[in-house]
């Protein structure tokens, strides 16, 4: 984890001061004052970096090293010669701390890696490492890639659109996913939300795609993950990734009964997709989530109408996403948690029934008087 000093001095100088804050908390500020696209994307990805580093996993050596500020002070007086030098001396520390020098008695315990040490301090990996990891591999392995899937007909079923981080990471909070669950998402794309699903949780995750192009992605991303969890430090939880129609898997079937958390993308899916899908949620478990941006049930609940329907066995519950959470457009919309929930199902089933069985007995004691 080293970082790159490769801007030049005369370069540097032409942009006016700004501190580290900016370049990390406020983009389209930066955007103003750098008019080179490359080098604002060098100067974000360098700075929120070294966030990193300062506040999640080297606060001490970073603030009372003089480090940081070393950094921080060339950005904000826009002198190339002494960012080089900050540059320099951050790659030197992070050389020291990843491969510290062996003592002199054979003997005596090697020193351990501080990255390392870091990570064992944490409750969970931070928000802003999950962000940066998942941007960190999106950018190498789809981002070369991107305009190949603009070429899948918008408005279809096959039509490619993506889950942000922030979005996923809030689903994650609202269906209770953790260490010890089974995630599946059915249409996973290039399986953003499988890998991070994994990385954030340790869970276990399946994704299915049925285009080419995507899964390949996808298959790109799950090794390019497992190379900078490794990088970073921790462990992702195990990813299973498969090419092929959902409605035919034989793993989803397998897998289905098994799974806490389902994700369908079901957007832009046509009715008769929609309806196909139903039948597979007859298999989950109780207590399951199916996770949809298109409700597979009312939200009215069971009714009279819909008594003896698949979806009455799910409890619904809408959420609201915010601008910016979804790939396909830049406003906010809704998404629906759909709850397996069979023993209301019955008591409710019951309710009806036994509601319909007195209404009819007055009507047959009428007959058998006459």
């Amino acid at each position: 984890m080293l970082l790159s000093g490769a801007l030049g001095s005369s370069r540097f100088r032409e942009y006016p001061a700004h501190n580290i804050e900016s370049i990390i908390t406020c983009t389209f500020c930066v955007g103003r004052v750098l008019r080179d696209v490359l080098i604002l994307a060098i100067f974000f990805s360098l700075g929120s970096l070294i966030y990193l580093l300062a506040f999640i996993y080297l606060l001490d050596v970073f603030f009372h090293g003089l480090i940081q500020p070393r950094y921080t002070r060339a950005i904000h007086k826009h002198d190339g010669p002494l960012f080089l030098k900050a540059m320099n001396a951050i790659n030197a520390l992070l050389r020291l701390l990843k491969y510290p020098p062996l003592p002199a008695d054979p003997f005596e315990a090697l020193p351990p890696n501080e990255f390392r040490e870091a990570v064992k301090t944490w409750g969970s990996i931070p928000q802003g490492v999950i962000e940066r990891v998942v941007e960190e591999v999106y950018q190498r392995a789809v981002g070369p890639n991107v305009a190949q899937l603009r070429r899948y007909q918008a408005f279809s079923s096959e039509a490619y659109g993506e889950l942000m981080p922030t979005l996923v990471s809030r689903i994650i909070r609202d269906t209770g996913l953790h260490e010890g669950s089974l995630f599946l998402d059915l249409g996973s794309g290039v399986g953003n939300v499988v890998l991070q699903a994994s990385l954030q949780t340790g869970c276990t995750s399946y994704g299915i795609e049925y285009m080419a192009q995507p899964a390949k992605l996808a298959r790109s991303q799950l090794e390019q993950f497992r190379t900078r969890c490794r990088m970073w430090g921790f462990r992702m939880g195990e990813v299973e990734l498969e090419e092929g129609d959902m409605l035919k898997s034989k793993r989803v079937d397998e897998l289905i009964p098994k799974a806490d958390v389902v994700l369908v993308n079901n957007r832009v899916f046509g009715p008769s997709l929609n309806e196909a899908i139903r039948p597979k949620f007859l298999d989950l478990k109780e207590g399951a989530i199916v996770v949809s941006l298109q409700e597979f049930a009312p939200l009215s609940g069971v009714t009279e109408r819909n008594l003896d329907d698949i979806s009455a066995i799910f409890q619904v519950t809408k959420k609201n996403y915010y601008p910016g959470h979804v790939s396909w457009h830049g406003q906010g919309g809704d998404y629906y948690l759909h709850r397996v929930d069979r023993k209301c199902y019955a008591s409710i089933k019951q309710q009806f029934e036994s509601t319909t069985s007195t209404r009819t007995k007055p009507m047959r004691s009428s007959r058998l008087r006459r």
